[in-house]
């Protein structure tokens, strides 16, 4: 399963941020400088793929 993340702006997928951000740590878009925490950003993952399991065992035959 491949997760990505895009910029709720301009819809990019490439950030820039320090190489140890924390909940707190400000996320740039790289194309038109929206500004995103990395905890913001790791929960909105962690959104895609709980959905993405829950709809994986909806298939699942009883």
């Amino acid at each position: 399963m491949k997760i990505s993340i895009k910029c709720g702006k301009c819809g990019n997928d490439k950030f820039e941020m320090p190489a140890r951000p924390s909940n707190a740590t400000k996320v740039t878009c790289s194309k038109c400088g929206a500004v995103d925490t990395y905890g913001g950003m790791l929960k909105r993952i962690e959104d895609k793929v709980v959905k993405h399991i829950k709809r994986k065992l909806r298939s699942i035959p009883k």
